[in-house]
């Protein structure tokens, strides 16, 4: 069956659409909290989108499950992008003109951007998105997203702080820097300049890499000529390429300790690479494992998961712990601008979740919530080895990023 936008919203709402509302039907709606989401259902990033959409509707059903936001159901609707921001434009217009939600999720950095300007001016609606970009923090331009975790910046600082506390060897760290040749790979090396200098750690190489269609072998020489003890890995995404380099370096019998940033620590890409790949170490916004976790949220997921796929081992990917910390975090504004008494409108929600303190995600974020401008500036890193079938074992607290 092809997946068009009202089989997704008919699924996801758990309503008959092609029926005409009853009375009852219609003040039942009426009532409902919509969300929306333009996602890349199909094109290049299918695949993330799926897993991302399946954690959302999860989410969501587990929520209305339980009687909805302070007794109100959310609506959920779903426009396919193909990854086109003119597409995630026209989708959300679509959104706004009929079913009018009060928080949309974006599907990239160039949709918040193309959007934001009328969202400020005219549609005033509550966003968050699959980026993580630094100058999305502009709350002059982006005052009405949020992130679901910290932006590259942050989370290449948390990468920094680990190799300042954990390095062993003698003199300082040396650090090597290889990103993918896009705004997306750009976007933190200002950043990294100034907290490898602020840290004492050598920066002795950054390398551009296209996404496909290269070969890696000059990037790598260049790596090994470099001989730094780590080498942190950004912008990639899902594209595995940065995986090849991995691989060339391990023939190349380079010593470096390779690390990546959150769409890098992907448990599904690092097993495709395989041996190489051991011991690599990532950025995680999330908790991993859901087996026997405590969290009411960790366990909900465990419960769905398991109860649909026998074989599921407790790890969900990044891309369906995204999707599902994203609903969590609209959910939560609406929940706070109703106890907030807040009105009921996107700059409420926003108001609402800027003044949340100290929220307990249910063991989704290991560490309580509080919004650092427009971003929750925590995480932890990972190791994923090859033996433990690359299910990643926490090997810091959850730590603090310096905005300075």
């Amino acid at each position: 069956m092809t997946l068009t936008r009202r089989h997704v919203v008919a699924l996801a709402a758990a309503a008959p659409l092609a029926l005409p509302a009853l009375p009852a039907q219609a003040q039942a709606q009426a009532n409902d909290i919509v969300f929306a989401a333009t996602l890349p259902l199909t094109g290049p990033f299918a695949a993330v989108a799926k897993d991302q959409l399946e954690g959302m509707k999860d989410y969501i059903e587990h929520v209305n499950g339980k009687g909805g936001v302070k007794g109100r159901r959310i609506r959920f609707l779903v426009e396919d992008t193909q990854y086109k921001v003119d597409q995630a434009i026209a989708g959300w217009k679509k959104f706004m003109a009929a079913d009018k939600p009060v928080a949309v999720f974006g599907d990239g950095t160039g949709f918040v951007r193309a959007a934001a300007q009328e969202n400020n001016e005219r549609y005033k609606v509550l966003m968050t998105s699959t980026s993580y970009a630094s100058d999305l923090e502009d709350s002059s331009k982006y005052g009405f997203h949020f992130m679901s975790g910290p932006n590259y910046s942050e989370a290449a600082d948390v990468l920094l702080q680990y190799v300042k506390a954990n390095f062993k060897g003698s003199g300082r760290p040396r650090l090597a820097v290889i990103h993918s040749a896009s705004e997306f790979g750009r976007d933190p090396l200002e950043h990294i300049r100034k907290r490898t200098a602020a840290l004492g750690i050598d920066l002795v190489l950054v390398a551009e890499l296209k996404f496909r269609d290269v070969d890696v072998a000059a990037e790598t020489i260049k790596l090994r000529q470099a001989r730094p003890d780590y080498t942190l890995i950004h912008g990639f995404g899902g594209a595995p390429i940065f995986t090849e380099v991995i691989k060339l370096a391990r023939d190349y019998k380079l010593e470096t300790q390779f690390m990546g940033t959150f769409w890098e620590s992907s448990r599904t890409l690092l097993k495709r690479a395989g041996p190489a790949a051991d011991g690599f170490l990532g950025v995680s916004n999330y908790a991993w494992s859901t087996t026997g976790a405590s969290g009411a949220m960790l366990k909900a997921i465990d419960e769905i998961r398991r109860k649909r796929d026998p074989k599921y081992d407790g790890v969900p990917d990044i891309y369906y712990m995204q999707g599902w910390m994203s609903m969590m975090l609209l959910a939560k504004a609406a929940e706070e601008a109703i106890a907030q008494n807040k009105p009921f409108t996107g700059e409420g929600l926003r108001d609402a979740l800027r003044a949340t303190k100290n929220w307990d995600t249910g063991g989704i974020v290991g560490a309580p919530v509080t919004f650092s401008g427009n971003s929750i500036p925590v995480a932890q890193v990972v190791r994923f080895e090859a033996a433990k079938d690359f299910v990643p074992t926490p090997v810091s607290g959850w730590l603090n990023v310096d905005r300075k």
